[in-house]
């Protein structure tokens, strides 16, 4: 998965690729497929270190204006979906998010209070609209953010709210949290391969 994130990264030719890790083996992998490794400390590889750890800590230690952060996580995102999303941050000079339609709308969520009974969170459209007619919500997908660091540095936090929205196929948007997640992008990578 680091494989072809970063060499999707490279294709793009939009600057230099660096790979994150405090692991060896991830670093060295990274430098066979052309990337520069940045050895990060321990305070953000660890497991409680979050993703704006990681880019405040980077970007304390590298001089960047501006940051395309890829997430190996995130393998079905490709070279062109990158130059595309460069290209609304270019032209919007706005931080710039990847996003997939959400499966699940929010006027279909419940919640269990402490009685153990169903609750509703407030929404503007309810329970019993049909999924058809409810307006499209979005999830953050965690292939691309776009961003510059001084806009990071303002909160220490990805600026996404008020970020444009570059939207992705839910085929492209697999993130890998398990082995399901794992399972299904190599099927979906199969099928592209079949064409």
């Amino acid at each position: 998965m680091l494989r072809r994130t970063v060499l999707s990264a490279i294709e793009t030719e939009l600057g230099e690729v660096f790979v994150s890790s405090d692991n060896e083996e991830i670093l060295n992998e990274a430098m066979d497929c052309g990337a520069s490794v940045h050895l990060r400390e321990s305070w953000a590889a660890s497991d409680d270190a979050t993703a704006n750890d990681v880019v405040k800590e980077f970007s304390a230690r590298h001089e960047v204006e501006t940051l395309i952060y890829l997430q190996p996580t995130s393998p079905l995102r490709t070279a062109e979906h990158i130059s595309e999303a460069w290209q609304l941050f270019v032209k919007a000079g706005k931080p710039v998010v990847s996003v997939s339609v959400s499966k699940v709308h929010p006027a279909k969520m419940l919640r269990l209070n402490d009685q153990g009974f169903l609750t509703a969170p407030r929404y503007e459209q309810g329970l019993n609209h049909n999924r058809q007619s409810l307006d499209p919500v979005f999830v953050h997908n965690g292939a691309i953010y776009i961003f510059a660091i001084n806009d990071f540095l303002k909160t220490l936090e990805f600026p996404i709210e008020g970020a444009v929205g570059y939207i992705m196929n839910g085929a492209s948007s697999v993130d890998i949290d398990d082995e399901f997640d794992l399972q299904f992008a190599d099927y979906i990578l199969e099928a592209r391969k079949d064409g």
